[in-house]
This record gives structure tokens, sequence and C-alpha cells, in this order.
């Protein structure tokens, strides 16, 4: 269907909107299922042009693919499966509208964001949908995930979950607290505001846009981790 989708756009076939449609409802439909009900969008466009992204949620509502990109993922690497990843990716990111002054968070520290929706997009995939995967260049951010959940001994896709509550934008304001309630819960420490405040500078580090295409260093970040909570 994919395939079928890109074939669609490139001729302006009038099936593109079906096709479009069928396969977006599919998307929602598991999302929803999952417990990750996607909100509101205004649409699903392809893009012609030079993007450095795959997909893209706009705070318009928007969700856009680089057909550049489609159809390498289709015909050249043969990787429909990462297609669909990025579907899932951008409709996660579009669970409801971006949060104010989104764009600065993003700037600044698109980890925190970037991590969380990647890290739940490669459970469904990989975990639900049993498919192959490449980690893309979030793969920093979701190892920095990660290594925090086990140095604080917390359920990282617990973790994700809750955050994902929040607006895009919004995240870095909750995480602190998210995962000082998640350690109480699930061992009865109380973080100090010490503990708290490292924390905090220790996520800015991790999840900084700097980082987006690092190599991650498992044995650094908990490392890391155990500074911020220490």
């Amino acid at each position: 269907m994919l395939q079928e989708l890109y074939a669609a756009w490139v001729t302006r076939h009038s099936g593109f909107g079906f096709l479009r449609d069928e396969i977006d409802r599919s998307v929602a439909a598991g999302l929803s299922a999952l417990g990750l009900p996607r909100g509101r969008i205004n649409g699903i466009e392809i893009l012609d042009g030079p993007f450095l992204w795959r997909g893209c949620k706009r705070p318009s509502c928007v969700i856009q693919f680089s057909g550049l990109h489609m159809q390498a993922s289709l015909y050249t690497h043969r990787e429909a499966d990462d297609l669909f990843r990025t579907w899932v990716h951008e409709s996660l990111h579009a669970r409801q509208q971006f949060a104010r002054g989104h764009a600065q968070e993003y700037s600044v520290t698109r980890g925190y964001e970037e991590g969380m929706v990647e890290g739940l997009s490669r459970l469904i995939v990989v975990n639900r949908a049993a498919m192959p995967y490449r980690p893309p260049s979030s793969n920093y951010y979701v190892t920095a995930y990660d290594t925090l959940a086990y140095e604080a001994g917390i359920p990282v896709e617990e973790l994700w979950r809750q955050l994902w509550e929040h607006a895009a934008g919004a995240v870095r304001l909750h995480f602190v607290d998210t995962v000082a309630q998640l350690i109480f819960k699930h061992s009865g420490r109380m973080l100090t505001g010490r503990q708290l405040s490292q924390l905090r500078v220790c996520a800015d580090r991790a999840f900084g846009s700097s980082r987006a295409g690092d190599v991650p260093h498992e044995r650094l970040l908990r490392w890391l981790w155990r500074t911020g909570l220490t």
C-alpha cells in the first residue's frame, strides 16, 4: 500500500487520497488500541524537495512526509518498514497541539521529546509489530532514557507513557517531577531538592539538541545519571 501511495502521489492519481486515508486510519487505530491515541490532525501531505527529515508534524497539526525519503525507503533501501515507523513516530508527536514555547524547547533540548517519541515508536514497531529496525539519529536520546530508567530503577515504558501525556514543548517542564514520582512509586525513595536540581542539569546535558547525531556510550550515560540521582 505504501508503494501504491507513493506511485499515486508521483502520478497525481485520483486514488492517492483513498490510499493515504486508509493507511493513516490503520496507524491511528493501532495507536489507540495501544493506549496512545493520536489527537486531531489537519491532514497528511507529501512534499517534493530536498528535506533533511523523513517526516514532520507541524504546529498547524499537519503531518508531512518527504517524497525523496519516501522513494529511498521504498525503492533504494527496500525498507518500507522505515516509512511505517516514521508514520507512527510523527503520529505520536501529534497527540495534542504543541505547547506554547515548543520551538524554544526543541531548539535547545529536543531530546526530551524526540527520545520519548522514538522510544515509544520502537516499542510499537519492534515489540508489537515485530518489524526489523534500523536506528535513526535519535538513537542517543533513546539510550539516554534507557540508562536513566536503569539507574533510577523504573520501567522506561512507563516513563515514556507518562511524559507522552504532556504536549510537545512541555515534556522538559514535567520531566523531573515525573521521574521523581516514578522513583517513589517503585522504591519508596524521595529525591531531595538538591537531587532534583542535579537531575535537571544532567537531563539538559543528555537531551541537548547538539547530541542528536552522537553515538551513545551507555557507561558514560549511566555515570551521568548516577551523578544526578546521588
